[in-house]
């Protein structure tokens, strides 16, 4: 059987890879016939008949694309620091288990933040558009980082 102690570290490694991905895939999209339109979380946009792509420019997509990412990214170096920590077997437990819960919080703010920030900009916008892994990802992220927290007790 697997010695969970000695592996714990990759729970959030795994959090850290998907939140990556995350950051790289839309966070929605919409098909029309010919064509389909995708939304990062950047605020970077395609269209797949043209190639075109393009940043929006408004102000609130602005903000709200560089505000997003930041808590993703804070998030991650958060749980590398505690990798790195719980790797080297220099940790404190309640510091380890506090940063793992705060870096879930912190993957949950995100998209949450994104998902309240398209309904404004477009009040049917979830309506419209189909969400992505680009907004589901960081959710599954926060869940096992937050999941690490329990299973870091049974060790």
């Amino acid at each position: 059987m697997v010695n969970l102690k000695k592996r714990i570290w990759i729970f959030p490694l795994i959090s850290i890879v998907l939140a990556i991905i995350s950051l790289s895939t839309p966070v929605a999209y919409r098909e029309y016939s010919s064509y389909n339109i995708y939304f990062w979380l950047s605020a970077l946009n395609l269209r797949t008949d043209t190639g075109e792509m393009w940043y929006n420019s408004d102000p609130l997509a602005i903000t709200g694309a560089f505000l997003e990412i930041l808590v993703i990214v804070v998030a991650m170096i958060l749980l590398l620091f505690s990798v790195l920590r719980i790797y080297q077997d220099k940790l404190n437990v309640k510091i380890v288990k506090l940063l793992f819960l705060i870096s879930g919080v912190l993957l949950v703010i995100s998209p949450l933040g994104y998902i309240i920030l398209a309904n404004l900009y477009a009040p049917d916008f979830w309506s419209i558009y189909k969400p992505c892994f680009g907004v589901v990802g960081p959710f599954i992220s926060a869940g096992i980082s937050i999941m690490t927290i329990f299973l870091y007790n049974r060790k």
